[in-house]
This record gives structure tokens, sequence and C-alpha cells, in this order.
């Protein structure tokens, strides 16, 4: 009896560091894509482009950076991957660099 309870423990105490281990990771915040999504915001706005999709940063958030509340991990995931490269594309203006992150997202956020 005192052999099983002891095993018993000790499963319990494995599983529950591999719940805390990240595991069951919820994938980034809505703070945290948001940050991104503003970042990149400012980016487009602070580059003048020539012939630009939005006209200036409060635009662009007022239209990229909506409500991240919701969706999976994974859209919540794909989103801030889209975001970063979104604001570290070598031409901003250009705004062609995250194709495959942009399709990456629409396909784990449908």
């Amino acid at each position: 009896m005192k052999k099983s309870l002891v095993g018993l423990l000790g499963l319990l105490g494995l599983v529950s560091v591999i719940a805390t281990s990240g595991c069951g990771d919820s994938g980034p915040s809505a703070a945290e894509i948001t940050a991104s999504c503003t970042a990149f915001c400012d980016g487009y706005g602070a580059a003048a482009c020539t012939d630009p999709i939005y006209p200036d940063a409060v635009w662009c958030k007022s239209v990229e950076c909506v409500d991240f509340s919701s969706g999976s991990d994974d859209c919540r995931k794909a989103t801030k991957t889209f975001y970063d490269c979104e604001k570290s594309q070598a031409d901003i203006c250009a705004n062609d660099g995250c194709g495959g992150q942009a399709i990456s997202r629409v396909i784990a956020c449908r």
C-alpha cells in the first residue's frame, strides 16, 4: 500500500512539473501582440512611404491593432509572428516581406 501511494505521489509530481513547464503554453498575450502591431505601425508611419497603405501610424493602429484578446493559441502565435516580421522588414514601405507569415496567420485564425 505504501509503495503504491509513493508511486502515485511521484506520478502526480511529474504531471505537475510537466503541466507547468510550458507544455500548455497559451501563446502570446493580447498586450504582446498589440505591442508588436504598434511597433509595426509606428515604424511604418515614421518611414513616410511615398505610396502608403496607411497615411499615418494612428490610422494604421486603428485598422491593424484592434482586439487581439480572442483566438486560439495558434492564432495568437501566428499573429504575433506576423507583426514581428512586419516591423522588421528590410523595406517596410514595400510591405512585401511577410507573405508566408500572413498566410500562416490566415490559416491559424480561420
